[in-house]
């Protein structure tokens, strides 16, 4: 059987990713499985784990596990690839419990688009072109980059699955817009791994000078690789100030070494759930099977070891500082972020524009939690005077005499902020008479002052 190591051009930290490009694939039917075709698959995939696996005395017993199946032919009954490989990749988890572990059918039709050994220079460049565009289409990873309430900055990383080139100029840019905030949360919850050479871009934002972070063992190269933060990464680094990283039960991989590396190094306090518990990068081997296609063995040879910790996250994950559903981890960080300047806010009038913001959130929180629930907008609707109050598309709109309309954004319980480019925003509160009709809203202006308007109609 002739196997083939090939070279991905963005190595995915996350195995998941790397199968979701044939699961959609419809395989064509194989010739049934011989014996002797059985047991050299079982015996190539023992003898890949002997010398390839991260840890040589797992791979070992994966090896002897084998080996016993193919001597005794045990899956004599599955004449199928697809079936065998599920099989075989059950009994190898029960003794690896590794997360990045994976046997792919491929079927000799597909077009996997790699780097393999004797491609030409231009087949080379194709494949390149190809990862850069597709990896722009999610902008290189960044999904979102803004300013929260109270000047607290938001950046979402979705991926690190993206060639550097194209990444550090983009994350540039999103630092470079974030770099006056106040704090800033880091959006980890989709992130679901890339290439470790970006995540270590993404940490040298946080460090003052060079640091090494990590190092990944390989064991397939039997090489060390030394991870260090960047001098200039780029754009403005983010120092001295509160970071906050949320996590979530999909944050894997290159999305976990981030959040466990800036915990490591005090530079973060993690918000949200555990992540999936996957450290060990992989290295995919193709077994060519001739008229059966090919079997992608994912095989997990490298082991991350951060320098602090002397440790991963493997099988246990990042555990968050403060522990919440990761649904609501972007409110509670932005609230826990508010509740921080105001310890050290000197202004009382910052402090109550803080305390307000604060307020807000927990309605949020609050409303989440219980499900909401719909609300009857039209009774809000009408004449106060020189200012309307309408309901357009679900929402309510906030109009003064024959100007724009405003949307009106819920923030506390029949209260809501006006969305205008100002902070604090205003804010309108209605108020009911002694038999609950609406009769009326108090003008909150973002010096304090309330003004009440009468309800004309």
């Amino acid at each position: 059987m002739k196997t083939l190591y090939f070279v991905i051009l963005l190595l995915l930290l996350n195995s998941n990713l790397f199968a979701q490009q044939f699961s959609m694939a419809q395989a064509p039917e194989t010739p049934p499985l011989t014996k002797e075709e059985r047991a050299d698959i079982i015996n190539s995939i023992g003898d890949l784990f002997e010398s390839n696996y991260v840890f040589p005395d797992k791979g070992k017993a994966v090896k002897t596990k084998l080996n016993e199946i193919a001597r005794k032919d045990t899956y004599k009954d599955i004449s199928q690839i697809k079936k065998l490989l599920e099989q075989l990749t059950t009994d190898i988890q029960a003794i690896i419990h590794d997360s990045h572990f994976n046997l792919l059918h491929i079927p000799a039709t597909a077009n996997m688009n790699w780097v393999q050994p004797g491609d030409s220079e231009e087949d080379k460049k194709a494949a390149e072109d190809e990862t850069f565009n597709r990896a722009k289409l999610n902008n290189f990873g960044i999904t979102k980059a803004e300013i929260l309430e109270g000047n607290i900055g938001y950046l979402n990383l979705s991926s690190f699955n993206a060639p550097l080139e194209g990444a550090k100029p983009q994350l540039a840019a999103a630092f470079n817009m974030l770099q006056h905030t106040k704090a800033l949360i880091v959006d980890m919850r989709q992130n679901t791994g890339g290439l470790p050479e970006y995540v270590s871009l993404a940490e040298s934002y946080f460090f003052e000078k060079p640091t090494l972070i990590n190092t990944i063992y390989n064991r397939t190269e039997n090489t060390t690789t030394k991870f260090t933060t960047l001098a200039e990464p780029g754009g403005a680094k983010y120092l001295g100030k509160e970071v906050y990283v949320l996590t979530g039960p999909t944050s894997a991989s290159g999305g976990e070494s981030f959040p466990y590396d800036l915990q490591a190094f005090k530079k973060a306090t993690i918000i949200g759930e555990k992540t999936v518990g996957g450290a060990h990068g992989f290295t995919p081997v193709m077994l060519n099977l001739n008229k059966q296609g090919n079997v992608a063995v994912l095989m997990p040879d490298m082991r991350e070891e951060n320098v602090i910790t002397k440790s991963n996250w493997e099988g246990v994950g990042v555990q968050p500082d403060i522990p919440v559903s990761a649904k609501f981890a972007l409110e509670t960080a932005h609230k826990k972020a508010l509740e921080k300047l105001m310890q050290g806010e000197k202004s009382e009038t910052q402090k109550t524009q803080y305390q307000s913001l604060v307020t807000k959130i927990d309605y949020q929180i609050q409303k989440m939690q219980s499900g909401g629930g719909a609300k009857n907008l039209q009774e809000y609707a009408g004449n106060y005077g020189i200012r309307t109050v309408s309901v357009e598309n679900d929402e309510l709109m906030f109009s003064r005499e024959n100007g724009p309309k405003i949307k009106m954004i819920e923030s506390g319980k029949e209260t809501y902020d006006l969305d205008i480019a100002v902070t604090p925003k205003p804010r309108v509160r209605f108020a009911r008479d002694a038999q609950g009709k609406i009769n009326g809203f108090y003008l909150i202006q973002n010096d304090g002052n309330e003004v009440f308007n009468e309800r004309k109609n």
